[in-house]
């Protein structure tokens, strides 16, 4: 049996990035207004997290995206070395939260969304070539410069308008038609269905809930999952893998004992509305659901594929929602001294990752899908010792199979 490289698919998702040029200025009076922002957008949604134990407002710590800018270069080197051989497609899927809290407001009345324009141009131009990219927006990415509920009571509804700002964001005008990507062979097509997830009522906003819905928005949950069943059904070549993209995952996966998993479901960041319409619309069809949100792996490296995923089909559509490569809980001044914040440093650094997907098919009759994932880690080269660490490097996991299904 030989098996064909079709496609190799680099997921990111959750960057956390809060990108405000002012806080490089050396004007004093731009830096000390930047950091003013800082401390009126981040600190205090960070404390409201703690008190009511939802979203914790992670975000990106700049030695990980430095680390991250290298490892995407070195696997487009790679990819660029090994093009003539494998015929594969390197390209990269995008769900969401790039920003911390929404675009930056201008005094014009615009808004800049510096975390995309970062996206696109540090990581797809320069580190990657100009791969082709796929954007999917999540709910930090319109948030209204502050926690929305804090935006709300002071009177503003940036969080609203923002669902109309996004789309001035190259690739995310609109979701209506599906993007399609040929091998270079020809011989096999990637069909991505971009899925609005990210609810725009302030109560789901402030409590990083998802609902199934459409971008333009305004479509209810059964007309957004009639519509995508539609356009899924549409494609009925074997040759052509259907992927589903999106930020919140459709299969929610909690830890902690029975009541902690219930209310993360019910009540906190893994609610997901119209999460059965949506599986009713792509199970069996749509062999891979991307999705982030929750800034951790699902199913685990651990896990024996194809994992039990429910409300999705076991075994022949498989959900891969992918970690942070950049975020960070820690927000506190770091001690680079202190034992505890070492250690708390290092258990960030070792969390912190992103999956690539190698998406090959057999020649057999019919031919099998295959689907492998490796994590691309970041990792401390030295531990810190009297407050210096060393330069962060990648490890890499062994390929896991997380799909292998029959096309026909």
């Amino acid at each position: 049996m030989a098996v064909m490289q079709l496609f190799t698919i680099v997921h990111l998702s959750d960057l956390h990035l809060y990108v405000d040029p002012d806080l490089t200025s050396t004007e004093p009076e731009l830096l000390a207004r930047a950091r003013q922002r800082w401390h009126r957008s981040v600190w205090r949604v960070k404390r409201a997290g703690r008190l009511v134990k939802m979203d914790k407002l992670e975000v990106a710590d700049r030695h990980a995206v430095a680390w991250l800018e290298d490892a995407l270069a070195g696997i487009a080197d790679e990819a660029a070395r090994a093009g003539a051989e494998l015929e594969s497609t390197l390209l990269v899927v995008h769900t969401g939260d790039v920003e911390t809290v929404g675009p930056r407001s201008n005094p014009d009345g615009t808004v800049s969304y510096f975390g995309y324009d970062y996206l696109h141009t540090t990581l797809r131009d320069d580190a990657l070539r100009g791969a082709p990219w796929i954007d999917v927006f999540g709910n930090h990415d319109v948030w209204g410069g502050t926690w929305p509920l804090f935006e709300r009571l002071a009177g503003g509804d940036a969080h609203t308008e923002n669902f109309t700002t996004i789309r001035q964001v190259t690739g995310l005008d609109s979701y209506a038609e599906p993007v399609r990507v040929m091998s270079p062979t020809g011989l096999a097509a990637l069909v991505v269905h971009r899925v609005n997830t990210v609810d725009p009522d302030i109560v789901g906003a402030a409590l990083a809930w998802g609902r199934v819905g459409s971008h333009p928005f305004g479509a209810t949950e059964g007309v957004a999952c009639a519509t995508l069943a539609a356009a899924v059904s549409e494609t009925t070549s074997p040759a052509t893998v259907q992927i589903a993209a999106m930020h919140h995952p459709p299969h929610p996966f909690p830890d902690g004992w029975w009541f902690e998993r219930w209310y993360a479901r019910h009540l906190g960041t893994a609610r997901l509305a119209g999460a059965e319409l949506l599986a009713d619309s792509i199970n069996g069809k749509v062999r891979l659901v991307l999705a982030g949100h929750h800034h951790r792996t699902d199913p685990p490296e651990t896990a024996a594929c194809p994992a039990t995923q429910p409300p999705l089909r076991r075994g022949s559509t498989v959900q891969l929602a992918a970690p942070s490569p950049t975020a960070t809980k820690h927000l506190a001044h770091f001690n680079p001294d202190n034992v505890r914040d070492q250690a708390r440093a290092l258990d960030a650094i070792q969390s912190r990752a992103f999956p690539v997907y190698t998406v090959s098919i057999t020649d057999e009759q019919p031919p099998r899908l295959l689907v492998d994932r490796v994590m691309h880690r970041q990792r401390p080269d030295t531990h810190p010792t009297g407050g210096t660490f060393g330069s962060r490097g990648s490890q890499t996991t062994s390929p896991q199979r997380v799909l292998d299904v029959s096309l026909q």
